[in-house]
Order: C-alpha cells, then sequence, then structure tokens
C-alpha cells in the first residue's frame, strides 16, 4: 500500500472475519453472501472481484456466466467486478457452441463496458480469434464519461490475431491505461504510430508498454517515434522481437532516460572505483571514460562491499503518498518494481481493497517523469558493442535490463579475405552472438540499479554461440569451445562474478547449449559455487560488530536467483541432412587458402558491417608522442634472440609505443595517442594478447575506431589508461591459420591449419568427440543434488555433535551450517528452463 491508511483504518480493531477469509473455500461464498449484509460485505467483493476465477471454480461456462447468469445480478454487485480474466479460460469455443448456437467471445466483449462499470484489468492472452477492437465500441457508448463508471487500467492482449485499427487506441476507453501489451498483434501498428495515435494524447496514464514480436512494423525510423512521442513518460518497454539496431540506442538515452546520472562519487571509491570521463570521444564509442580502481575495487574484495547504501534523506517532508526518489541511487536492498501484468494488477488493486480512484494516480507504479528503468531488447539485431555504448551513455538507473542475444561482431581485415571453407559452406552466413568485453558495465559504478539481468550466457562462459552455418548443431557448440572459446578468454579475460555486482538479485543466463566438451558445464557450476561463496561471505559480514547492531547499515541480499535458460535439445530437432555422409573422415581437415572467421565484404563472413579504413591521417610518419602522464608508460620487455619485430605498418614508421591518431567526436577532429605496443612479438604466454593485437594493426581497416582501455584489456597487458583501436583488438576472436608456408603438419592431412593460439588444427569434430560431449542439465542437476546431499550431511553432522557435546551449544564452535567451502551448496534458488523463441517453457528446477 502506497497511500497512508486512515486514522480509522489504522486505528480499527479486524473483524475476525476478515481473518478467516482467506482461508476459507471459494464454493462456500455463494452461501456466506446470503447469512448477513456483514458477511456480504465480506466475502462478495472477494467472489465477484475475479469473477471467471470463481466461475471456473464453481464450473460455470463463460457464455453461460456472461449471457444468463449476468441478467439477474444487482447493479451494486456486478460494480464489485474489477477483472475479466480470460487467460486459459473459455478456450473451447466449438464445444460450448452447441449449447448457444453461433455466440462468439466477441459478442461478449461489447458487453463488458456497459456490464461492469468499474471494470480496471481486462486478460485476453492467447485468444487468437478474439476481436479487442469490440472493446472500444461497446454496445452501451454511453457508458464512457457517466457517473460510477470508470475505463480499465490494463489490458493484455498478446497474440491476438485481429487487426486492430488507429480509431482504436484513440477510444476514451483506453485512456486511462497504465499498463498495455499488444505482443504478436496481427496487423500493424506502424500507423498508430506514426500518427500520434500510441501517444501520450491518447494514452496520457500509460507507463508500462510492452511491444514485442511486431517485426517489420517496429523498425529503427518507427521506434523513434515512438521513443519521441513519450519521452519519459514510460518506465517500461519490452521491444524484444523487433527489428531495431544499434542505430536507436542513442535515441533511447536521449528520448528516455532523465539528463542527471545517479552513479556513485568519490565516497565509494574504495569499494566500486570511480569514472573518470574524457574530454574527448569518438563517434563509434562515444565520451571516452575509464575506470579507476582502488586497491580493493578491482579485485572486488573490499570488506563493505556487501553494506547497502545510506538512506537518502530529504531536506523537507514530502506531502501525501510517500515518493519513490527519482534520480538518486537506490541503497540496493529495496526490490524493484515488477512490470508483469499480475503484479501491475496487485500493485493497483492493492489487493482486494481497490485502491481508490483518486488515490490511483499517487501511486508508485503510475509516477512518470523517471523515464525507463526496465528495458527489454531480447531477439533484436542490437550488438554486443551497441548494448555497451547505451549501457556507458545512460544515466545508471535502469534496474531490469534483457537482452538475450546480442550480435557479436568481428571485424574483417580487409576486403580480399579468403572464402569460408567448403565444409561450412558460402550459402548461409554464419553469425555469432555473444556478451564478451561488457562485464564491468555492469559493474555498480557503470550500472548503479541494477538488480535483474536476462543477457547470453558468455556473460559468465565467454563461449559464444555460433549459428547460421550449414553445420548441424552439435558441430557448431563444439567449434565455438574449442576453438572461439581460448580466444575470448584471450582478448577479455574477466568473466561475470557476483561480487562484481552485489546488488544484482537475479541472473538469466539464455541460449546456453544442451551439450558441451566440459568447459561451459565448468563454468556454469562456478557460478554456482562463487554465489554460494558470497553468500557465505554476507551472512559473516551481518555478524560484525559494525552491522550486527540494530542502528547498523543494512546488508545486501546478494545473487539469489540463477536462471538457466537452454537452447533446444539438438538431437530432438529433426535433421535437416543426412550428418553421417557430412561427418565423413576425408573432410575432416581444412586448408588455410579457404578459411576465414572473419566477415567479409563479399556476403560471406561473420560480421554485420566492415569497419573502413585507416584515415590517411593515421599514416603519416609519427614522431615521438608523450600519452597523459596517468598512462603506464612502462618500458617492454627486452628483446631476445627468440622474439620477432614486425616491420609492417605502423612499425615501419615509429619506434614509439604511441601512435597519433585523429579522432572525430561530435563534429570536431583532435590528435589522441593512441597505445600500439613495442612491436616486437614477445614469445612469453602473458603477452599472446598483445602480440595478437600487434599482429592485426598491421591490417589498415582496423586502425579507425579508438577507445579507452577496460579493466579487461588491462588484464590482458594494456597500459591501465591507454587508448587502444578497438578492432585491431576484437579482430583477435577469430580463429586464424597461418598461411599455407607456415602451417604445421598434425598427421591431419597435408597443409592443415593451425591455429596458433590454441595450437590446434583447424577442424571438424569427429564422430567421437561429439559422442563425448556432456548434457550440461544433467551436469548442473547432479552438482546440486551432491551439493545439497554434503549440506545436509553437514546439518545432520552438526545436530548430532550438539547432542554428545557436554558443555550444550556453547561448547560448539560452529553454530550453523554455513554456505560456501567444503560444499559450496547454494541455498538460493536456481531455476532451469528450454527456450522456446521469445519466451521460455519451464522443463524442470535444479534445486
Amino acid at each position: 500500500m502506497d497511500h497512508p491508511p486512515s486514522y480509522l483504518d489504522a486505528t480499527r480493531r479486524q473483524d475476525w472475519l476478515e481473518l478467516v477469509a482467506p482461508h476459507v473455500s471459494v464454493r462456500d461464498y455463494p452461501a456466506l453472501c446470503l447469512v448477513s449484509k456483514r458477511f456480504y460485505d465480506i466475502f462478495a467483493p472477494r467472489l465477484w472481484h475475479d469473477p471467471l476465477t470463481a466461475a471456473r471454480t464453481l464450473r460455470l461456462w463463460y457464455f453461460r456466466f456472461m449471457l444468463n447468469h449476468m441478467k439477474t445480478v444487482r447493479t451494486s454487485t456486478r460494480a464489485l467486478v474489477t477483472t475479466i480474466d480470460l487467460r486459459g479460460f473459455a478456450l473451447d469455443v466449438p464445444r460450448l457452441s452447441v449449447e448457444f448456437g453461433d455466440v462468439h467471445v466477441n459478442q461478449t466483449l461489447r458487453l463488458l463496458a456497459s456490464t461492469f462499470p468499474w471494470l480496471r484489468y481486462i486478460f485476453l492472452d492467447g485468444h487468437g480469434d478474439v476481436d479487442v477492437s469490440l472493446l472500444a465500441s461497446p454496445v452501451d457508448t454511453g457508458a464512457f464519461g457517466a457517473p460510477g463508471f470508470e475505463a480499465p487500467l490494463l489490458l493484455s492482449v498478446p497474440s491476438c490475431q485481429t487487426k486492430l485499427a488507429s480509431s482504436f487506441f484513440a477510444s476514451p476507453y483506453l485512456e486511462r491505461l497504465v499498463y498495455l501489451d499488444i505482443s504478436d498483434v496481427r496487423g500493424s501498428i506502424q500507423n498508430p504510430i506514426l500518427q500520434r495515435r500510441i501517444s501520450p494524447r491518447s494514452l496520457p496514464h500509460l507507463r508500462i508498454l510492452k511491444a514485442r514480436g511486431r517485426g517489420l512494423d517496429l523498425d529503427d525510423t518507427t521506434t523513434y517515434v515512438l521513443l519521441e512521442s513519450f519521452k519519459t513518460q514510460l518506465w517500461s518497454l519490452d521491444l524484444s522481437g523487433n527489428r531495431i539496431t544499434d542505430a536507436i540506442l542513442p535515441e533511447i538515452v536521449n528520448l528516455n532516460f532523465p539528463p542527471l546520472s545517479i552513479r556513485s562519487g568519490v565516497s565509494r571509491f574504495n569499494i566500486e572505483g570511480i569514472l573518470s570521463f574524457e574530454s574527448s570521444g569518438h563517434n563509434s564509442y562515444g565520451k571516452h571514460a575509464f575506470i579507476q580502481d582502488s586497491q580493493w575495487s578491482g579485485s572486488f574484495s573490499h570488506p563493505q562491499r556487501h553494506l547497502a547504501d545510506a538512506p537518502v534523506y530529504t531536506r523537507t517532508a514530502t506531502q501525501g503518498a510517500p515518493q519513490r526518489a527519482t534520480g538518486v541511487r537506490s541503497d540496493g536492498r529495496a526490490k524493484i518494481r515488477s512490470d508483469s501484468a499480475d503484479a501491475v494488477k496487485n500493485l493497483l488493486a492493492d489487493g482486494l481493497d481497490t485502491v481508490p480512484v483518486e488515490h490511483v494516480y499517487d501511486l508508485d507504479i503510475c509516477r512518470d517523469g523517471g523515464g525507463i528503468t526496465h528495458l527489454y531488447l531480447n531477439k533484436t539485431a542490437i550488438s554486443n558493442r551497441g548494448l555497451g555504448r547505451l549501457i556507458r551513455e545512460s544515466p545508471g538507473q535502469l534496474e531490469r535490463l534483457e537482452c538475450s542475444s546480442p550480435q557479436l561482431t568481428i571485424p574483417p581485415k580487409g576486403a580480399a579475405e579468403p572464402a569460408l571453407p567448403k565444409w561450412l559452406g558460402n550459402i548461409k552466413k554464419p553469425r555469432l552472438y555473444g556478451a564478451i568485453g561488457i562485464t564491468h558495465l555492469l559493474r555498480p559504478v557503470w550500472s548503479s540499479n541494477l538488480q535483474e539481468l536476462r543477457i547470453h550466457h558468455s556473460f559468465v562462459t565467454q563461449v559464444p554461440t555460433l549459428a547460421g552455418t550449414i553445420l548441424p548443431t552439435m558441430e557448431n557448440i563444439w567449434l565455438a569451445e574449442t576453438f572461439l572459446l581460448p580466444r575470448a578468454v584471450l582478448a577479455y579475460p574477466q568473466a561475470f562474478v557476483p561480487d562484481m555486482n552485489p546488488r544484482l538479485r537475479s541472473l538469466t543466463l539464455t541460449q546456453i547449449p544442451r551439450y558441451s566438451t566440459g568447459c561451459l558445464i565448468d563454468k556454469l557450476i562456478g557460478l554456482l559455487k562463487l554465489a554460494s561463496i558470497q553468500e557465505r561471505a554476507i551472512q559473516e559480514s551481518a555478524k560484525e560488530p559494525l552491522t550486527s547492531s540494530r542502528h547498523g547499515p543494512s546488508m545486501l541480499p546478494g545473487l539469489r536467483h540463477v536462471h538457466f535458460q537452454f537452447e533446444l535439445d539438438p538431437h530432438a530437432e529433426k535433421a535437416k541432412r543426412d550428418e553421417e555422409d557430412m561427418l565423413d573422415a576425408e573432410d575432416f581437415s581444412m586448408s588455410s587458402d579457404d578459411f576465414s572467421f572473419f566477415a567479409s565484404d563479399s556476403g560471406g563472413g561473420w560480421g554485420v558491417s566492415s569497419s573502413s579504413a585507416a584515415s590517411p591521417s593515421t599514416r603519416k610518419t609519427s614522431t615521438s608522442t608523450q600519452p597523459r602522464q596517468r598512462l603506464d608508460n612502462t618500458s617492454s620487455d627486452k628483446q631476445t634472440a627468440a622474439d620477432e619485430r614486425l616491420t609492417a605498418y605502423p612499425y615501419s614508421e615509429t619506434t614509439d609505443e604511441y601512435l597519433p591518431h585523429i579522432c572525430a567526436w561530435n563534429g570536431v577532429e583532435y590528435t589522441l595517442p593512441v597505445w600500439i605496443g613495442s612491436g616486437i612479438l614477445s614469445r612469453s604466454t602473458k603477452t599472446q594478447a598483445v602480440n595478437e593485437y600487434m599482429r592485426n594493426l598491421c591490417h589498415s581497416s582496423l586502425l579507425s575506431k579508438v577507445e579507452p582501455a577496460s579493466p579487461a584489456h588491462v588484464l590482458a597487458g594494456v597500459p591501465e589508461g591507454a587508448f587502444i583501436f578497438s578492432d585491431a583488438w576484437d579482430a583477435m576472436l577469430s580463429p586464424e591459420p597461418y598461411r599455407r608456408s607456415q602451417i604445421q603438419h598434425h598427421g591431419d592431412g597435408d597443409g592443415a591449419a593451425v591455429d596458433h593460439i590454441t595450437g590446434s588444427v583447424l577442424r571438424r569434430p569427429k564422430r567421437g568427440e561429439l559422442g563425448g560431449m556432456r548434457d550440461v542439465i544433467g551436469a548442473i542437476k547432479e552438482w546440486r543434488k551432491n551439493t545439497r546431499r554434503a549440506f545436509e550431511e553437514h546439518q545432520a553432522a552438526l545436530v548430532t555433535r550438539r547432542k554428545e557435546s557436554a558443555g550444550g551449544e556453547e561448547g560448539l564452535q560452529e553454530k550453523e551450517v554455513k554456505p560456501g567451502e567444503t560444499h559450496f551448496y547454494y541455498t538460493g534458488r536456481v531455476e532451469i528452463s528450454i527456450e522456446d523463441t521469445l519466451s521460455s517453457s519451464v522443463a524442470g528446477g535444479a534445486g
């Protein structure tokens, strides 16, 4: 309850009937309503607030209820109805038509407004043949604006297959909507958006808009009009399953986020680090910024990292309902608002005690002005880099973020790339998906209010998803783990761990393959182990003198929900080709002349677009340019006899480790020193990433985009505070064999291409290797089973020691079994499901 109770409500003694009513069977409600007026006042609202739920329990058919039963109900009783929920109800229309002839659900929709004047929540999910437009043209049009009449606050009509005219959204019956779900509705909503029918002018109170699966309707142009119309009025926006690209993300930042940042400042430097914004920027990256870490924040090890923020106090007392603080970082303990249909209904209805109409728009869920805090970008053309830029340029206020399949683009090294291998095929365009290299952006220093995250599993596992090839799914999985994973770890060695953001409560990992060579399983289980360790650390911190006091700071709950969403079992999919023929041993090896994991301009590569050629200004002979003073300009390792020096540009024209590069930002050109390394390829394994970066710099097409070094770059060997060429760094994500003259022979055929990072022959998997892959779901469930058994055994042993101890509990050092080491059982919720396009059906929990 957001609004404070009246004095009488706060001091009155609760009726015993109100205490027992929730425990009484719905079947007894009709009889109890006849006992007395007092009983009627208690049980009638429970019976009638959601009549279809009661009708289902009482075994009344929907048509009989609407067309016969409602004719005999008093107006005052019909005014108690606030919800019509047809989800899973009256779906067997042909069977019902036997009794009622040609009567259809559509004929009852016209009756809703006139029959139920206080109807607030309408759910028509799953009724594909329902004509939703009839809601806006009821039989009794005089009901609109009549005394005692209320327009609905919530309308949920996903997957309805009737076309909605532009006039539907301009109906006065919908003008009070707070929640609108028009996902996967048949027909176009492009015209209503462009005509400003879906806008604050028609929907002035709308706060939650779900428009998933609109396909061609919501491209970048149409989405821009939608965003520009609502600006900061919406706080939840679902654009999943639409044809939007990175181009729309800056518009979201400019139009739908408030201008003031809520990110932490100097006061939390020791715990979280601090952002240092530069005056420079790049058109492909945005404004440059570095994370300056303390001795604890970079390793996420500060003793107070699990403490909630101190409460925010205002200078003057607010009047009326308590306001949700806007433009202020949350303390991390309060749960974020839920934007699901059922949660919104419960918040607006406040249980059974319907919030008076004069207080509805005072509720936290109905206030505007704060901008988007819940953003859904699943199954779109958003890239990994675009998602990173959105987070960087936002004010840090996102509380829930979903991007299940960001596209991972590997920059090409030029237009003349070799063709794809014959066994991969040139008909389809291979694609990569992943959230690699952006983990630091989900730290509290960037994402201060984030509590719920749904993202590609590579955020934790560092294994990208390979798709769009002509190969069977199992081979794509094997290739991703065998050849793409080592390079992802090389380029971005910092994967997500729970203490990277202790404010995160829920983490959902998507597109997890059903089978693994073992690496992916180890990383997923490692996440559960680290969550258990975090859980123990929070419990122990809560017992410290600073926090155990009643007046001490509160503790963050930590990661309490882990959801693994798996792809379909490839063994269960219908075979599209004869895999036995494709597993011919004669085709196992490949030639370096016909292999490339890079994107190419000819249309047979990975990327969405190729990077431009280096600016001519970059090719100017450089003089020695010293970087800023805060750069770590230490000398490189001494060249040994085994080391090799690169002789191509830029190393042919400079011996300096920094190359002056002309950048463009907001229409202004400026020169920036970009780190290029010494040009000496060291044999040390610690410099593998730097070696790859320097090799890639010899390709002029990779010398165009500049970005500041992230913590992952620094771990890989880049000097702290330096700028790098981002395309040259990301190009190392692709396995690239040596040319034919440098190819080693490994017994898999002449000229077998060897990846010089993994040391393995670039080839397709053999039958035995595919057969040896493990079931990931089975491995996780087995891990949960074993850790829970170990946890329970520790509990049983502790009880036994407690009974045997002569001194009682005082004689025991261990008072309770804690999470963490010895058993690593994680007491939070672990959920497993199978993804099904945009939605996922739960296949079973893992404990």
